[in-house]
């Protein structure tokens, strides 16, 4: 089978997006499949290589700052490897997205990738005719990436769509997309346009299925789940300077980043300081790791609790490897839930195949990482509503860390989670969608 797949990034940018179909896409190039990944320019990355056996497109630039980074040559990009600790605001960027959010952010359109749809586009069409595939695949947001490939399904209507939606477009009211003022109606009309030529839909929760029928009646039939990806990643021997974690005491660790507005760690961050003043000789055993890209939105939060100083340790965005060797020297696993609840965090397979104690700091009812580990025995689900706490949720931590410390799932319980979230089923899941379903 010949598969274009369209998703703005790829190596040596680290996304979830990255990680999940890079796992599918060499499952499927081990099977005999040829699959081609069209994405943008990154830096002085070649325009055309192969890479796990992928065929790589580059053309066109991830957004307006990115091609500004491609332009001067910057490869330590958002997407990059930065240095560790709380960052601190570059002058130089901050003047330059504050003329980018009073103008260009007031007008684009689908979103801020949408530079990348005429090169993209002339690129996919090129591609096509030179290939014939026989399925394209989008993976969006960025909705750009759906606009492409449904100007290669009108172009050629034999070919099979899959349209694979890990954040919603039209119906999103929580975070900044594009003008709603402007283009509530445009996003409405461009969205029901996409899903009725796609031949497939997917996502990832179940939430964001029942929203899409809710609000597109027509797309029930032809849209999935298809869950997170679980891949093992052997640890690496070296880990970040600075990680030396201390057996004395207990390690909990955040993985990943937050978003504005939609996944904030003000919550998490109250409970700590409740904890250390209600519990000083629990919270004087505490250190919190927090691995990923901490955004500039939140570092002034981060200085509000300056109590909480000499328990936090930054590392910025580390490898794959590293995370993974991180990870195994954690005591507890720290989540922390999103303001909507059809978005499911991309490291919940990976946490759970931890086998590790998680704590999960949800800020509404129906938080979607709670509804998938509602089967894990090793958890604890805070409810925090308006990030406020309550003496009863510093008895509920303080128990949990002081009793489960050291506990861990067996690998044959873990076994079973395996076979449901690893890249070899989530492969042949899509491929269903895509040849039982033409």
């Amino acid at each position: 089978m010949y598969i274009l797949l369209i998703s703005p990034l790829y190596h040596p940018a680290q996304s979830p997006n990255v990680y999940r179909w890079d796992a599918i896409a060499r499952h499927w190039t081990n099977q005999g499949h040829e699959v081609h990944w069209l994405c943008t320019h990154f830096c002085d990355e070649l325009a055309e290589s192969k890479i796990n056996g992928i065929f790589v497109h580059r053309t066109g630039h991830h957004t307006l700052l990115d091609g500004w980074y491609n332009l001067l040559g910057i490869r330590s990009k958002r997407r990059g490897l930065p240095g560790s600790g709380l960052p601190r605001q570059n002058l130089f960027r901050q003047f330059f997205e504050g003329i980018i959010n009073l103008t260009w952010r007031k007008f684009y359109w689908p979103d801020g990738n949408c530079l990348w749809y005429y090169p993209a586009r002339l690129k996919a069409l090129k591609l096509m005719a030179l290939h014939n595939f026989d399925a394209v695949i989008s993976v969006s947001l960025p909705f750009t990436a759906a606009r492409i490939a449904q100007a290669v399904k009108e172009k050629y209507p034999s070919i099979h769509w899959l349209m694979d939606i890990e954040d919603p477009f039209s119906f999103v009211e929580e975070y900044f997309i594009n003008n709603r003022a402007l283009y509530h109606k445009l996003n409405t009309r461009a969205e029901e346009r996409a899903l009725r030529l796609a031949d497939t839909v997917s996502v990832t929760v179940e939430a964001a299925r029942k929203r899409y029928i809710t609000h597109f009646p027509f797309v029930d039939g032809k849209i999935f789940v298809t869950p997170p990806l679980y891949e093992e990643i052997i640890p690496a021997m070296h880990l970040p300077d600075g990680f030396c974690p201390d057996k004395d005491r207990i390690h909990l660790g955040y993985f990943g980043t937050f978003y504005y507005p939609i996944r904030s760690p003000e919550g998490f961050l109250r409970l700590l300081s409740q904890v250390k003043k209600e519990n000083p000789e629990l919270a004087n055993c505490l250190t919190v790791h927090f691995v990923g890209t901490i955004p500039i939105e939140f570092i002034g939060l981060f200085d509000q609790f300056h109590e909480l100083s000499g328990m936090l340790q930054f590392y910025g965005l580390v490898s794959r490897e590293q995370t993974a060797g991180m990870m195994k020297e954690m005591d507890f696993l720290i989540n922390i839930g999103n303001i909507t609840d059809y978005h499911l965090p991309s490291k919940c397979a990976e946490y759970l195949m931890s086998g590790k104690p998680i704590i999960n700091i949800a800020s509404i009812a129906n938080d979607s990482f709670a509804g998938f580990m509602a089967s894990y025995p090793l958890f604890l689900n805070l409810f925090l509503e308006k990030h406020q706490t309550n003496p009863r949720d510093i008895d509920d931590i303080a128990t949990f860390l002081n009793l489960k410390k050291g506990e861990e799932l067996k690998n044959d319980s873990l076994q079973l989670y395996d076979k449901k979230y690893g890249g070899k089923e989530l492969a042949a899941s899509y491929m269903f969608l895509m040849i039982e379903t033409s």
